[in-house]
């Protein structure tokens, strides 16, 4: 049933030139009774996307990667990734580094940007490097990995991107 509605709406409910006169339902419709048809659907103007900044940090320990999963809900849920801040400036970041991953970090360099587009979203990701320095990784909060192995690991497209810049693919 909804997929013959969809069908009806897709090749004779039309927006701009309705073929009521082949339309099963025409007698059915208010649309068509009260000679509205011209006035509908109701195009309702898309918001433009909001601007966030997220902050990709990629932690080295050795010859290791940090990566941490996300929440089970939301964007690119239990996706993993690298370190990343979100709603955090800049110069926050050490701090939310000790915070979020109970963890210091030294050589804190920016290296890059780029950008990547969701539907309600415009993100500008800044693509950050640093070195273990001290403290042990809160439990839960990630794990170190090889830079070969997680090819297996589902991931975002933005951060297999941040990936590819900070290991040089």
């Amino acid at each position: 049933f909804n997929q013959a509605l969809m069908d009806l709406g897709a090749t004779i409910c039309i927006p701009r030139g309705p073929r009521c006169g082949h339309c099963p339902l025409h007698r059915h419709c208010a649309a068509h009774r009260s000679n509205h048809t011209d006035r509908l659907p109701v195009t309702v103007p898309r918001r433009p996307p909001k601007a966030v900044t997220h902050h990709i940090v990629a932690v080295r320990k050795q010859d290791h990667l940090l990566f941490e999963q996300r929440r089970n809900s939301g964007l690119w849920a239990g996706m993993w990734q690298l370190p990343t801040a979100e709603n955090v400036e800049a110069a926050e970041l050490r701090r939310w580094m000790r915070r979020h991953l109970g963890m210091e970090v030294e050589q804190l360099n920016r290296l890059t940007s780029f950008g990547h587009q969701t539907t309600h979203r415009s993100i500008c990701f800044e693509l950050w490097n640093a070195t273990h320095k001290q403290g042990s990784l809160r439990a839960g909060a990630g794990r170190w990995c090889r830079p070969s192995a997680v090819e297996e690991l589902p991931m975002a497209n933005p951060q297999r991107r941040a990936l590819a810049l900070v290991s040089g693919r």
